[in-house]
């Protein structure tokens, strides 16, 4: 009798579907590969494997993607056409492959059973101020803001490396072909269209708030003047302080040069506070939480409609002193 063959991946990615498991198509074949699948009880690393329907198959020694606490979620401010929350880490904000039901738009849309826009995006990983509005209008009118680098918005990050001076960086970034996870630093415009027609301009400033010289670790703050994806990470990582916990911005570059830095930008080591490993644990852990990964969307000031403005701050920086 003829048996039907299919190949390993594919049965993994029905078994994905089947199951409602949150594993993209890329991440099921780098999962056979670095993880295997139980396969009639040996492990098997190879996605083309044929198999048959009679072949037992599990991946239930595969690690499950964090989902984040949605009742950690926030509201900051809301009036008729705006809502300011704040987001924790490891929520998605839009469905996607692998979060079609567990994001932040649609437990939202579930929980006020209306539809919001999204103004503007922060990192599933990275926790913090995020706001949508409830009509187009205001959409278009806060999205302009955005465009026109009106609207002040700072994170928080913990860095390894001793960060002992301000950064003014302009660079330029597009998708790394080598890795889709990843985006590419270009610090030239010519350099970056010559290889990326779509590589856009990327603009920060990442100002040192305190040092750990016994953990080798830097609190910062990054003003963002534009806002590209993964642009804070990306950037850190090729200035040679990539963000602490960061799986994928961490690359040692070596780069240690001064970007752009007028001498009133400049911070001497002794003029920056310094913290002991143990303060500085307590201050991550208050201010990020008990994750490794240390990035929070802290502060937006932007213009609610003409005239009148809205800010907020998770952290208050005030208490460093």
């Amino acid at each position: 009798m003829f048996q039907k063959q299919t190949r390993l991946h594919k049965r993994i990615s029905d078994l994905v579907k089947s199951e409602a498991l949150e594993f993209t198509a890329p991440e099921v074949k780098r999962n056979i590969s670095s993880l295997g699948v139980n396969l009639n009880g040996n492990i098997e690393h190879r996605h083309l494997t044929w198999t048959y329907d009679f072949d037992k198959i599990s991946i239930d020694h595969w690690p499950r993607r964090p989902k984040g606490d949605f009742d950690l979620i926030q509201t900051w401010y809301e009036n008729d056409d705006t809502i300011v929350i704040f987001k924790p880490r490891n929520v998605v904000v839009e469905p996607g492959a692998g979060h079609r039901e567990d994001n932040l738009m649609t437990f939202l849309t579930e929980k006020y059973k209306r539809q919001f826009y999204l103004a503007h995006r922060i990192d599933k990983d990275t926790s913090g101020l995020l706001v949508l509005t409830k009509t187009p209008e205001q959409l278009e009118f806060i999205q302009n803001q955005f465009r026109t680098h009106k609207v002040t918005k700072k994170y928080l990050a913990v860095v390894k490396g001793l960060v002992t001076m301000t950064y003014h960086v302009t660079s330029w970034q597009g998708r790394d072909s080598g890795n889709p996870l990843r985006q590419k630093l270009y610090w030239s415009e010519k350099g970056a269209l010559d290889l990326d027609p779509q590589a856009r301009q990327a603009v920060s400033i990442i100002k040192p708030l305190i040092i750990c010289p016994n953990s080798n670790l830097s609190l910062v703050e990054i003003t963002i003047k534009t806002g590209r994806m993964h642009q804070i990470r990306l950037q850190c990582e090729a200035l040679g302080f990539p963000l602490n916990g960061d799986a994928i911005y961490n690359r040692n570059t070596g780069f240690k040069k001064q970007l752009e830095l007028p001498s009133k930008s400049f911070f001497g080591i002794e003029q920056l506070k310094s913290m002991n490993s143990e303060e500085f644990i307590h201050l991550q852990i208050k201010v990020f939480g008990h994750d490794g990964y240390s990035l929070l969307a802290n502060f937006i000031k932007f213009e609610l409609n003409p005239g009148r403005f809205w800010e907020g701050e998770v952290f208050d920086l005030g208490l460093l002193n």
